[in-house]
Parts: structure tokens; C-alpha cells; sequence
């Protein structure tokens, strides 16, 4: 009789989702503050509890991540070099990981939905935002959209907790920000759910 050992699973999707929610949650307030070091020092933090990364693969691949989303940031942004980051950023993660996922795809769905979320910030609660966020769990994981819907949807109700947040005083003991957090839980556990 001849045993087999299970395969492992790759890093990106065996996440703790209460650690990757709170990272995700840190770096939005910081992005929003316009915070680059603060964000670079989350994303660190972010992409290591995300995707099982060393800290020294992390700080490698957090500052194209900061790049990005700088280049995003502005009304009149760069979306050409956010994409570009982004692809790097997912070749790296596809070469680490082994993942069989398009870097040049992943990027642009992930950008999208920034796009996307840009365009109803405020009401980022719709389809058009959940749909966005949805193709670019698709794209990463290599996974129906459908069986990740769950947790673009809770992410997207997250987004508007942030917007709501990013459209007040950004008081940092806004509750709204507690509601953010438990939203991106529920979104990472379901997603952890459908790719693991």
C-alpha cells in the first residue's frame, strides 16, 4: 500500500483573516492620511501575514506596493505605474509561491476594483464594486468569481465603512473603523474558505 502525504497548500491560502483584516484596515486609514511610510511599514505587514512572506521578502516587494498605491492616489493618477507594480508584485508572488496565476491579469483586476471603488466611493456597497473585487480574487487565486463572491461582497461593505470614515473628521476612535475591521474579517475568512 503506498501512502501519499497531503499536499501543502500554498501560503497565500492558509492566511490568519484577523490579522490580514486589521493590517488591510491600518493600511486603508494610512493610505487615506496620505501616511507612505506608515503605509510601506503596514503593507510589510500586510503582504508577510497575507502571503507566509519572510520579512525580508516583504520589505522587497512593500515598496512596489507603496509605489503603487502612491501612484494611484492622486485625482490624476498614474495607472499605468500602479499596474506595472502590481505586476511585479504578482510575478514575484506566482515565482515564491508557484501559484499558476497571470501576473499581468492579476494586476489589472486588482487595479480595477481601485478603480472601480474610486468611481463609487461612498456607495461601495454596489455590484458594479463587489463584481470588481470579486474578478481580482479570481485572477489572484485562479478561482471562479462566484465562489469568492461572499467575501468581495464583505469587503466592499468594509470600503463603505471606510469611505464613510475617509468623508468625516477621521477621528482614529471612529467606530465606523470597528465596523470596517469586522467586515474585512468576515470578507477574509470567507476567502481563506474558498481557496483553501
Amino acid at each position: 500500500m503506498t501512502v501519499t502525504s497531503p499536499v501543502a497548500l500554498s501560503p497565500m491560502r492558509t492566511f490568519d483573516p484577523v490579522k490580514v483584516a486589521r493590517y488591510e484596515k491600518d493600511s486603508w486609514v494610512a493610505y487615506y492620511q496620505r501616511k507612505w511610510f506608515r503605509l510601506l511599514r503596514l503593507l510589510i505587514g500586510l503582504v508577510r501575514s497575507t502571503y507566509g512572506l519572510s520579512l525580508l521578502q516583504a520589505i522587497r516587494v512593500g515598496i512596489p506596493l507603496t509605489r503603487a498605491q502612491m501612484a494611484f492616489a492622486p485625482q490624476d493618477n498614474d495607472v499605468p505605474k500602479a499596474i506595472a507594480c502590481m505586476e511585479w508584485f504578482f510575478a514575484y508572488i506566482k515565482d515564491k509561491h508557484g501559484e499558476d496565476l497571470d501576473p499581468h491579469e492579476a494586476a489589472l483586476a486588482e487595479v480595477s476594483w481601485w478603480v472601480v471603488h474610486r468611481k463609487f466611493f461612498g456607495r461601495s456597497d454596489t455590484p458594479e464594486v463587489i463584481d470588481a473585487v470579486a474578478c481580482a480574487y479570481a485572477m489572484a487565486y485562479r478561482i471562479d468569481p462566484a465562489a469568492v463572491r461572499e467575501a468581495a461582497y464583505h469587503r466592499a461593505i468594509a470600503m463603505g465603512y471606510s469611505d464613510a470614515w475617509v468623508l468625516s473628521e477621521r477621528d482614529p476612535h471612529d467606530p465606523r473603523l470597528k465596523q470596517e475591521e469586522d467586515e474585512l474579517i468576515k470578507s477574509y475568512t470567507a476567502l481563506r474558505q474558498a481557496v483553501s
